[in-house]
């Protein structure tokens, strides 16, 4: 059990830190995009 759960908080912390990788660059071409306007 103990195992489990170590298991799924790195989980959730790679997973988060994966969407964050995978968001900021649309945020950045988004901004971009407000910006040519």
């Amino acid at each position: 059990m103990e195992f489990e759960n170590r298991f799924l908080i790195r989980l959730k912390s790679y997973s988060v830190s994966t969407i964050q990788e995978v968001v900021s660059p649309i945020k950045n071409i988004n901004q971009e995009a407000e910006n040519t306007k």
